[in-house]
């Protein structure tokens, strides 16, 4: 279930014949939710935990009526409450807790995760229900209870008393409805689908979204992600289809023929191999949900779908004039004029090409063509959206944007569009005859400009538009994670001697929210996929956002306590004494702190604190010393002092060599009026 809100998509999960989030809400609120700003909070006030556990919410935020604070009598109505949950979803009901009572009383070893709670208590979670034990906080008090050991939920029942569900853990071993006026408590909310599924379930009247089977496909709300029982449902059986056969995987496909043109019939599904490094490595199924791919197709960015690096974010995709093969099977290729010619075919009838099913109820199509197109919405930069509400198609076109057709169900149109905004991934439809393939479209090694030795480049990763990450990181190292409000970008996070520090470095751009960043950032080599990838480096008057604050001018203010600088709301630049316990960490070694990629050979660190630094180099900026140098090689990180604004604070980190285990220092001679990465670090 995707919360159109905030972007945040929810697993879910049928008990009886009611759909359930199988996992606790995490929105934090807006302008149009202020009891949730104000009267929410995280477990231990750590955003990490709501990222894990979702967030804990006072009665009258879960309820979104100040008529149900505590202590006053909550008589919002007979009617199902929406409250906090999104469009289509509300707090559960008396009778809905009742059910839930009823179906787990006894057996909550069936519905308590795995994970999250104290180790005596896991649960087996066979219901797929995944209720963690995420306490409540008493706000009288302002004291956390029973994380680990208890989970609550909200329900809603007219009266003073505030009504909740209790999940307890091996020693009562089951789910109670408790109804408590003697404090005031936040605890957790599961939101349930408006819709009631008719649908046949087992005789122990649970059954999980994995085994769910109807003979008609299952619609949730139109806020929900769409649920089909077959992607037969998807076709028009009173046309006749032909089929194609991926030689790469074996994946058979419905073709259709429509105005003489030879099409896919549904979307392609290929997920790439070593013989395939774009497609295996940047494209997604919606939600990260395996099933999604299987019913809707992959979702693919540009170069992938382009089958070449020069068609990445930002760059301009002029690879031949022709046919393009791009990721599509051999004989076949992606549209180019063939979307004109479509467009053309519907004549303002665009429902004839989407399906009647794998769309919310009001998007459906008639697809008389036998085109059969779903919803299979759109992950944007790093946001999935629109699943059975949108859809849109890859083409084939030359320039610095990326073109494709869009099919808007809740408007009912079909247009070609241009983004230049961000990374988009979205769906492949093949036509039938052979198109070109690029000369290069797998991964090469290159040598990185101005470094000394040489680094590996694949343009696979680091310069297509969606660099994997997770090879920067220790994968034995857990993580948090931050979302940076102002772009929507997510960082992981890492609490190290005793702070919590972003585990990558910040790639925030956006001069409209922040003037002085206009002319004071810069992409390694002017490379949009080198910010992806590493970061952005900025000019210290960036870093500090303050524009007095050059390498050179001597009139950067004393700025006391922490200074946010560019970094997001709640989090600043590091002062001198955080760099410092840093670099003291190890003795002054870089290794532990070093990624094992993003180095040049023999610079590489064994990353053992998940720290993650990347040789990301600089840019000199000052005349007669400009350009870039140092990738593979070293990286700089601005620091602040307050009792000395104008020394030229850095964090210098001189990846492992083989005459050593290389350095990390925190220096104040930085010369050429150079840009540095930013590193941020939590209030």
């Amino acid at each position: 279930m995707l919360d159109e809100r905030d972007g945040q998509v929810y697993r879910t999960v049928i008990v009886g014949n009611r759909v359930w989030m199988a996992e606790n809400l995490n929105f934090a609120g807006n302008d149009d939710y202020p009891l949730v700003l104000e009267r929410s909070a995280c477990l231990n006030f750590d955003d990490d935990n709501c990222a894990l556990l979702g967030r804990l919410y006072s009665r009258e935020a879960a309820m979104d009526n100040v008529s149900c604070m505590f202590g006053v009598s909550c008589d919002i109505g007979d009617t199902l409450v929406r409250g906090v949950c999104p469009k289509g979803w509300h707090i559960p009901s008396n009778a809905e807790a009742l059910a839930l009572v009823n179906a787990f009383g006894d057996e909550l070893g069936d519905v308590r995760s795995a994970k999250g709670w104290s180790s005596y208590k896991e649960g087996v979670n066979t219901s797929g229900f995944s209720m963690p034990a995420s306490g409540c906080l008493d706000f009288g008090d302002d004291r956390f209870e029973s994380p680990g050991k208890t989970g609550y939920v909200w329900a809603y029942l007219k009266g003073s008393n505030m009504r909740y569900l209790i999940f307890r853990g091996p020693s009562d071993n089951d789910v109670i409805i408790h109804s408590g006026y003697s404090s005031n408590i936040f605890v957790s909310v599961r939101c349930v689908s408006d819709d009631t599924l008719k649908v046949a379930l087992s005789s122990s009247s649970r059954v999980s979204s994995s085994s769910v089977s109807s003979s008609s496909s299952v619609k949730s709300s139109s806020s929900s992600v769409v649920s089909s029982a077959s992607k037969d449902n998807f076709f028009n059986s009173d046309v006749t289809y032909g089929s194609l056969k991926d030689s790469r995987d074996g994946q058979v496909y419905k073709t259709v023929e429509i105005n003489g043109t030879t099409w896919m019939a549904e979307n392609l599904n290929f997920a790439g191999n070593s013989d395939w490094p774009l497609p295996k490595n940047y494209s997604y199924c919606y939600g990260g949900i395996a099933a999604n791919c299987a019913l809707y197709g992959r979702l693919y960015d540009r170069a992938a779908a382009m089958n070449s690096t020069t068609c990445g974010y930002g760059k301009s995709c002029s690879l031949y004039d022709g046919l393009n093969r791009g990721v599509c099977p051999d004989g076949w290729h992606i549209p180019s004029e063939e979307v004109d010619d479509l467009m053309d075919f519907t004549l303002g009838n665009r429902k004839t090409l989407r399906s009647v099913d794998g769309w919310v109820d009001r998007e459906v199509g008639a697809n008389e063509s036998g085109f059969s197109l779903v919803g299979s919405g759109v992950r944007a930069d790093k946001n999935y959206v629109n699943q059975g509400r949108f859809a849109a198609l890859w083409y084939y076109s030359t320039g610095v944007v990326q073109n494709y057709l869009v099919f808007s169900g809740v408007e009912d149109k079909m247009y070609l569009t241009e983004n230049s905004k961000e990374t988009v991934y979205i769906s492949v439809r093949c036509v039938k005859g052979a198109g070109a393939e690029p000369a290069s479209s797998g991964s090469t090694k290159s040598s990185s400009s101005g470094s000394s030795s040489s680094v590996e480049s694949s343009s696979s990763e680091e310069s297509s538009s969606s660099f994997d990450k997770t090879v920067l990181f220790n994968s034995a190292v857990s993580y948090g994670e931050m979302t940076d409000s102002r772009d929507g970008q997510t960082y992981r996070t890492l609490n190290i001697a005793g702070r919590t520090w972003m585990a990558e470095n910040l790639n925030f751009a956006d001069s409209s929210k922040l003037p002085i960043l206009e002319g004071n950032n810069r992409c390694y080599d002017d490379d949009p996929s080198e910010c992806e990838a590493f970061g952005r480096l900025y000019s210290r008057e960036a870093a500090l956002n303050d524009s007095r604050c050059t390498c050179y001018n001597g009139t950067c203010p004393s700025m006391s306590g922490n200074v946010q600088g560019i970094c997001p709301s709640g989090w600043h630049i590091p002062s001198k004494s955080e760099a410092e316990q840093l670099a003291n960490l190890n003795g002054n070694q870089a290794s532990s702190l070093n990624s094992s990629y993003g180095w040049a050979t023999d610079r590489r660190g064994n990353n053992s604190t998940g720290m993650s630094f990347v040789g990301a180099g600089v840019y000199q900026r000052q005349t007669g010393s400009v350009g870039f140098k140092g990738k593979g090689n070293y990286t700089n990180l601005w620091v602040y002092d307050v009792s000395t604004p104008n020394e030229n604070w850095y964090l210098m980190d001189v990846g492992k060599s083989a005459s050593g285990n290389g350095t990390i220092a925190v220096m104040d001679d930085a010369g050429y009026d150079p840009f540095y990465t930013v590193r941020c670090v939590k209030n």
